[in-house]
């Protein structure tokens, strides 16, 4: 199969937000889009589709070392090496994403708030910071990508408690729900709802924090680019405002956005973003933000593709 069609089914498959998306960028832009969501969805299968969890993380170890010796003998990953190589990604990154997928493996009990967003960056920041070649976004554009990541991933946390939970993963923090695991969010207590939803939308009101700062990156893309982004940002975040119209009920499944609302919030948003673009200006980033994972982000001033 033509690999850029793979690509595209992939995207177009699993990433349905990200694709609807992705047809406002150009078609090379789109194609090397579709191939960074198609290695991310490799990794994330590694870990979610294998019965073996011991044999999972063998498998993501043995991902980890190829990258990072810069060849592989999977086609998909020595693809990934030559887009990162073409676009100047920062291997580095996707180092980092296949150490939060692991994490994934095994019981996942988060304590608090900065082991969420420690979480949530090597998971979702670092597809941002990949990302940011590939839509042309300038060096200062970096840490507000992150910030997107962060905030699209909270959305995902706060859509999928109970989805979750019965995969033994309680990402709501432990200091936020009074120590309630997840074998008890899925027993759907009376007596734990209201804590639950209470701490659902805490996280919706912190990933707020996260989408506010993602749009202050807009003035770091050029036009296609920021459209595409702007449109992937406002349907994810619906999300989170459907969930709070709903009160935050968890025990009814996950919350989704339909293609009739998609259509509505892109032509929003392609409006919105038009007229905006004569009147911004370029913001001081709130490092407030990354306070909690200042050892997980690099220094951007090591100019290394990776560092191992």
């Amino acid at each position: 199969m033509n690999a850029s069609i793979d690509s595209e089914k992939v995207l177009k498959h699993h990433g349905k937000t990200f694709y609807f998306a992705q047809r406002f960028l150009g078609r090379k832009n789109g194609y090397g889009v579709a191939r960074l969501y198609q290695f991310c969805r490799y990794i994330d299968d590694l870990a979610d589709e294998s019965p073996d969890k011991d044999v999972a993380e063998e498998k993501l170890h043995s991902v980890r070392l190829q990258l990072s010796a810069n060849q592989a003998d999977d086609p998909l990953l020595q693809d990934f090496l030559d887009l990162a190589a073409e676009w100047q990604i920062k291997v580095k990154y996707a180092l980092d994403l296949i150490d939060g997928v692991i994490m994934d493996l095994g019981k996942v009990d988060i304590q608090d708030q900065p082991e969420l967003l420690q979480y949530c960056y090597r998971v979702a920041g670092t597809v941002g910071l990949m990302m940011c070649p590939l839509l042309y976004a300038d060096n200062e554009g970096e840490q507000y990508a992150l910030d997107l990541g962060i905030a699209m991933q909270l959305t995902n946390i706060a859509r999928d408690v109970l989805h979750d939970a019965r995969l033994g993963r309680r990402y709501l923090p432990a200091d936020w729900v009074k120590g309630v695991t997840a074998v008890e969010i899925c027993d759907l207590r009376k007596e734990d709802r209201l804590l639950i939803q209470e701490s659902i939308h805490r996280i919706l009101e912190l990933a707020e924090e996260y989408y506010e700062s993602g749009r202050n990156g807009f003035v770091h893309l050029p036009m296609r680019s920021r459209i595409s982004i702007a449109i992937a940002a406002r349907t994810y975040r619906q999300i989170g405002v459907k969930l709070l119209k709903n009160g935050c009920k968890y025990w009814h499944g996950r919350t989704y956005t339909t293609l009739t609302e998609k259509i509505l919030l892109a032509l929003r948003e392609i409006i919105r973003t038009l007229s905006a673009a004569p009147r911004l200006r370029k913001v001081a980033h709130n490092q407030v933000l990354h306070q909690d994972i200042v050892a997980l982000y690099p220094d951007k001033t090591i100019g290394e593709k990776f560092v191992p």
